[in-house]
């Protein structure tokens, strides 16, 4: 290739490469419909012995 061609289409080759890295990191952030909601179900039995 001609060095003046591969000098033009540096540009354009940057281009298309920054494009298609910043179309694949997009992160969307959205809030759920419905509350989030944590059930703690939890039984806690406690028995203490004390000898003397």
């Amino acid at each position: 290739m001609d060095r003046g061609r591969v000098s033009r289409l540096a540009p354009l080759n940057a281009a298309i490469i920054l494009f298609s890295v910043a179309a694949c990191a997009t992160v969307k952030v959205q809030a759920p419909d419905k509350p989030i909601e944590i059930n703690l179900n939890v039984k806690i039995d406690q028995e203490v012995r004390i000898k003397m």
